[in-house]
């Protein structure tokens, strides 16, 4: 009883490292946004408004290039600054949750992919945050490093556990071990006390998996010391 009673502490401790990482995570994406992003939009409106001010009174000369090229970069930058923004924490995640942001990063890829979801509310935040994590980088992986043609992902959550599946029809041969970023999100998993599994025989495409309970013992506590 004892020992059982010192696994699930140690198991919450955990989990609040989890969810304080995440907090870490969100503040950061939300000073960036609201901070340099915003003033990157500011920069851009400024050099374009000199571009325009110069060309009205001058004409298209050498020095309105260079205010219109100014510009192009300030925006070109201003892109960069959002998707460092979404990767460390996206918008639709942190407002909307797992279902919304799931969505939008299927949305972003360049492969044909479907989604199943079977979502009920209550998930806790740590186990939505890391399955999306599972997710960007199972389609990361499929894109990338599969040559993956079609994706096919499902969630679902039911009976006190979310489960994720990524099927793609690439080139197989992927473990955690071979240069994924899933060997980080594999201890997270656990440390949630879940599990993942990757099934990628070589030629005949891959499955990652992920099981994370929705259980109080997890993570209710983990929230209740935010």
């Amino acid at each position: 009883m004892q020992l059982r009673a010192s696994q699930r502490a140690l198991q919450q401790s955990r989990a609040r490292i989890v969810e304080a990482g995440d907090r870490e995570r969100q503040r950061v994406a939300q000073n960036l946004h609201d901070g340099m992003q915003a003033e990157l939009v500011l920069l851009a409106v400024e050099a374009q408004s000199l571009s325009d001010a110069m060309a009205a009174v001058t004409g298209m000369t050498e020095l309105t290039h260079a205010a219109a090229r100014l510009r192009g970069r300030i925006d070109h930058a201003a892109a960069g600054l959002r998707e460092l923004v979404y990767g460390i924490m996206p918008a639709p995640l942190m407002e909307q949750g797992l279902a919304a942001a799931a969505e939008d990063l299927v949305d972003r890829i360049p492969v044909p992919t479907t989604l199943e979801m079977t979502l009920a509310d209550g998930i806790p935040r740590p186990v939505q945050a890391t399955a999306y994590f599972v997710l960007a980088e199972a389609l990361n992986n499929a894109v990338r490093h599969s040559r993956a043609r079609n994706v096919a992902v499902r969630l679902r959550h039911r009976d006190g556990l979310l489960t994720l599946h990524v099927d793609d029809d690439g080139v197989g041969g992927a473990h955690a071990s071979g240069g994924l970023g899933l060997t980080g999100l594999r201890d997270r998993i656990e440390v949630l006390g879940g599990s993942m599994w990757i099934d990628s025989p070589a030629g005949a495409g891959t499955r990652i998996s992920a099981e994370l309970p929705c259980a109080p013992a997890a993570v209710d506590v983990a929230r209740a010391q935010g």
